[in-house]
């Protein structure tokens, strides 16, 4: 793949064919999301990986989000179907979520397009787990700066933190004294 729409289009071929998929397999899905990687981001990953683009494997990647967790599971099994994994790129962080709470399945698969094979990143989750990646603890919160769509509980908790963490290091000050 040599250009930026050469990569848009083979991921729309990915997406078709994974949605006909998931539906022969009877898995409803609520919404499929295409990325492909600006250069900035490129860039910025090739700087972390010793600036070895072998070692970025999302330049490409897919989310699916489906109803439930039984879901996320077998919209994997469909995906490995499909297409071979790449070896230690399989995390279930629905299993073990991050620290932070973040849930999501992510493998990356080796997928024949035309002429090419394409590394492409799956991310597979529900609509709560996406919401809580977009919008909760696990979000990025300069975002807010920007005037997103978070949802106000998740902002009015942070603020409550906040509260919470200001009164305790006024508490702490008085008995100093």
């Amino acid at each position: 793949m040599e250009t930026y729409r050469q990569k848009e289009e083979a991921l729309e071929k990915i997406k078709k064919l994974t949605l006909r998929e998931l539906a022969t397999a009877g898995l409803k899905v609520q919404k499929i999301q295409t990325r492909v990687k600006h250069l900035y981001s490129l860039y910025k990953k090739l700087l972390l990986h010793d600036k070895d683009v072998s070692k970025v494997n999302d330049l490409m990647a897919l989310r699916v989000i489906v109803d439930d967790i039984a879901d996320c599971y077998a919209a994997l099994g469909v995906v490995h179907k499909l297409w071979r994994p790449l070896k230690g790129r399989i995390k279930d962080y629905i299993a073990q979520p991050k620290p932070n709470g973040y849930q999501s399945l992510h493998t990356t698969v080796f997928c024949p397009v035309d002429k090419d094979i394409l590394t492409v990143e799956f991310q597979i989750r529900t609509q709560k787990m996406h919401e809580d990646a977009e919008y909760g603890i696990a979000a990025h919160w300069h975002y807010t700066e920007r005037g997103s769509k978070i949802p106000s509980r998740y902002v009015a908790w942070v603020k409550e933190l906040a509260g919470l963490r200001k009164e305790m290091l006024a508490e702490l000050k008085l008995k100093d004294i």
